[in-house]
């Protein structure tokens, strides 16, 4: 397992933040969160520059702050 700067800790835990306080779908943080480690990853290959990643990533933290959760069907009353 490759070890990535410290920053894309941070931008991973903010998403795993939103989650677990459930002002995200969750559906979608896992997606967010695998979208970090995936730009993290493109980084370290050098096929986007660092910038670019970060810029990305921090795109996803965003998006994880204001998309929320959608009520299910079968929990609301018919």
């Amino acid at each position: 397992m490759t070890t990535h700067a410290p920053v894309w800790d941070y931008l991973r835990s903010s998403i795993r933040a939103h989650r677990l306080a459930g002002t995200v779908d969750h559906r979608v943080g896992v997606v967010l969160d695998e979208y970090v480690g995936h730009m993290a990853r493109c980084v370290e290959a050098r096929q986007v520059t660092l910038s670019e990643g970060l810029a990305a990533a921090n795109a996803a933290v965003v998006a994880a702050g204001r998309l929320f959760p959608i009520p299910e069907d079968r929990l609301e009353p018919r």
